[in-house]
């Protein structure tokens, strides 16, 4: 269930640096209905405690866990070859192109 709503969750909660957050902040952000919105949480707060990746506060506030925070380093923290194929395949087409205008000098 890696689409597009959950990424947006995943990196409202990322970008709150360790703050905690309301339903209707995420709600607000996301311009989502609270029906949506708890929907997709369920993915998030598994019954499973250890598994959780958002979690609530005694107040209700939300929070990016620990795990929470780990996956969205996976997605939001990598380096620039590692996002797609097609920039490392750019940056070896570069270094062929200069090799070769060397050569022919």
């Amino acid at each position: 269930m890696k689409d597009d709503l959950y990424l947006k969750i995943l990196r409202f909660a990322y970008d709150k640096k360790g703050k905690s957050f309301t339903s209707k902040d995420l709600r607000d952000a996301l311009g989502l209905d609270s029906g949506t919105l708890e929907q997709h949480l369920i993915f998030f707060k598994p019954m499973k405690v250890t598994d959780r990746l958002i979690d609530s506060n005694f107040d209700g506030s939300l929070y990016l866990t620990s795990k929470g925070m780990i996956e969205a380093q996976k997605h939001f923290n990598k380096k620039w070859w590692e996002k797609t194929w097609v920039q490392l395949i750019m940056l070896l087409g570069a270094v062929a192109g200069i090799i070769g205008l060397i050569f022919m000098f």
